[in-house]
């Protein structure tokens, strides 16, 4: 059986259609410990989130968003 390989563009894009087309995924709060914080020359900032058994790698991209900050992590 041949097995279909996709690129990473390919995989972020199904990624972020399933949380923009799944209701309960679009309104979805996590709480956990930042931790591994990075901020990147173009204002990216990478971190995790941690709780006592997982952990979810983030990136926060430069915009509104990441530049409206009024805290650093």
């Amino acid at each position: 059986m041949a097995q279909t390989i996709y690129n990473v563009s390919q995989v972020n894009a199904y990624i972020k259609n399933i949380f923009e087309h799944d209701y309960a995924l679009r309104r979805i709060y996590v709480r956990g410990e930042v931790s591994n914080c990075k901020y990147s020359g173009p204002g990216h900032i990478y971190f995790s989130l941690k709780d006592e058994t997982g952990l979810i790698n983030c990136v926060m991209f430069a915009g509104k968003r990441a530049s409206g900050l009024k805290f650093q992590l």
